[in-house]
């Protein structure tokens, strides 16, 4: 299972993002029990962070940077499919916890902890452009 994505910090997206992530990039298969099973939350106030990002008095910088960030989350997604598409191999690789690493600049596959070569580490940085 992928690492959460540490940049949505508060309330917003991150779940979205990382159930995304789980589907589009790693092929992970989701099924729907449609008998004997549920899920349910007790009901509470919203969220200080809740309300910054979807109540009445949001703030709009928080509801841009939320935006941003999903953005680029999908943005990366592309790339990260993209690689695996060219480089099968990279499939099995767990996704870096840096958003990327400043030795390889790669953006969260595996970087350069001696999990992709300098050969790969090209390729990735040229499809990442």
């Amino acid at each position: 299972v992928p690492q959460y994505d540490a940049r949505f910090r508060g309330y917003g997206l991150n779940k979205v993002v990382h159930l995304l992530r789980m589907a589009t990039v790693f092929n992970f298969k989701f099924k729907v029990a449609t008998t004997g099973h549920f899920v349910a939350a007790m009901e509470h106030e919203a969220s200080v962070d809740y309300l910054k990002t979807y109540g009445p008095a949001r703030d709009p910088l928080q509801v841009a940077r939320i935006q941003a960030l999903f953005d680029m989350a999908r943005e990366e997604m592309d790339v990260e499919i993209a690689m695996t598409a060219h480089m099968p191999e990279l499939s099995m690789i767990t996704s870096c916890p840096n958003l990327s690493h400043p030795a390889c600049g790669v953006l969260r596959i595996g970087c350069c902890h001696g999990s992709i070569s300098g050969a790969e580490r090209a390729v990735a940085q040229e499809a990442s452009r």
